[in-house]
């Protein structure tokens, strides 16, 4: 019986160290694939930068890949853009 206790504390443990582990790089990555969603840039390319969450649920970020700077948005209702601001 004491085996199967370790057992199962081994197991919830290694459950929350995942969860809080994929918490942490959630925001990055979906950032890096809404990005590739509007430009022409490959996720192993894409330096997110600057990253953001605004009062109205707005997450916002500068994205950069192949010598070009985006200004990235995502909202709330699912709708997300990026625009080349390269200077």
């Amino acid at each position: 019986m004491r085996k199967i206790s370790t057992i199962a504390k081994s197991c919830a443990l290694t459950s929350i160290i995942s969860s809080t582990l994929s918490g942490c790089l959630t925001h990055s990555n979906m950032s890096k694939q809404m990005t590739i969603l509007h430009t022409d840039c490959e996720m192993k390319d894409v330096i997110i930068t600057d990253e953001r969450e605004d009062l109205n649920s707005t997450r916002k970020w500068t994205a950069e890949c192949d010598g070009r700077t985006y200004q990235c948005n995502s909202h709330e209702d699912g709708f997300s853009d990026c625009y080349d601001i390269t200077e």
